[in-house]
């Protein structure tokens, strides 16, 4: 069943990947500064990736309005079971750990809807 599923799933990648394409140019067409992607690769639009200055507040706001995100992963020399692993050079890390915020991004988003989290984010940074 689970095979099944996920065979369906690829029949579908190429639109999704389209789609959520759309959404990301459509982000940054509205004023949206996402993290970009390398020019030598494909990517897959997974996460959109915004930086702030005021991360928790906009995540809480976001969350007001009943629109989720969140922050970053933790980084990973932080997690207890790595914390004794040898890590170089990562103090700009931490810079960007406490101002990424993954927006929505579902295959399943509008353009609408897209351009509602675009104008409260903005109006959240103009504050």
């Amino acid at each position: 069943m689970q095979a099944a599923m996920g065979v369906a799933q690829l029949e579908r990648l190429e639109s999704f990947i389209h789609v959520k394409h759309e959404n990301y140019l459509a982000y940054k067409e509205h004023g949206i500064d996402l993290l970009p992607y390398y020019s030598n690769v494909r990517p897959n639009y997974w996460f959109y990736s915004y930086i702030s200055s005021s991360r928790d507040k906009l995540i809480r706001e976001l969350n007001q309005r009943g629109i989720q995100s969140r922050p970053v992963w933790k980084l990973i020399h932080t997690l207890p079971m790595y914390k004794k692993c040898r890590h170089y050079q990562l103090e700009r890390s931490f810079w960007y750990y406490d101002r990424i915020i993954n927006l929505p991004c579902s295959s399943n988003l509008t353009h609408e809807d897209v351009i509602r989290v675009a104008t409260i984010i903005q109006d959240c940074e103009s504050l």
